[in-house]
């Protein structure tokens, strides 16, 4: 993992937001560490960013919620837990989340505007 890691910060609405590099922080006890790979910037985003929305935090701050990467590393034998939980969150989508009415109205409109080629 890198010793630096970076984050594209919001400093106000509608303004160019600042690439800000920050060194992340070793994991306590009971915790795990993940490594980022990317990083969602959908509908809250957007609402905070373009249309002045009130974010849920002080600026700035970094967008983002939906998060793809590994975990780096993990303290007091969290690894287990860490797995049982990203599994449970994993089943939660397959099984329940992907089955509702709003999931299937937003994948059948994201697949009329892309048609396949």
């Amino acid at each position: 993992m890198s010793k630096d890691a970076r984050g594209r910060m919001m400093t106000a609405p509608n303004v160019a937001m600042l690439d800000s590099p920050f060194g992340p922080f070793p994991a306590q006890a009971g915790e795990a560490l993940s490594e980022v790979a990317g990083c969602g910037f959908r509908h809250t985003g957007r609402g905070d960013f373009c249309d002045g929305v009130r974010a849920d935090h002080d600026l700035p701050l970094t967008l983002g919620h939906q998060i793809s990467g590994r975990i780096a590393t993990a303290r007091g034998g969290y690894v287990p837990e860490a797995r049982r939980r990203i599994n449970e969150v994993e089943r939660l989508d397959l099984d329940r989340l992907t089955q509702t009415r709003d999931a299937n109205e937003g994948l059948a409109a994201f697949i009329a505007e892309r048609p396949p080629k």
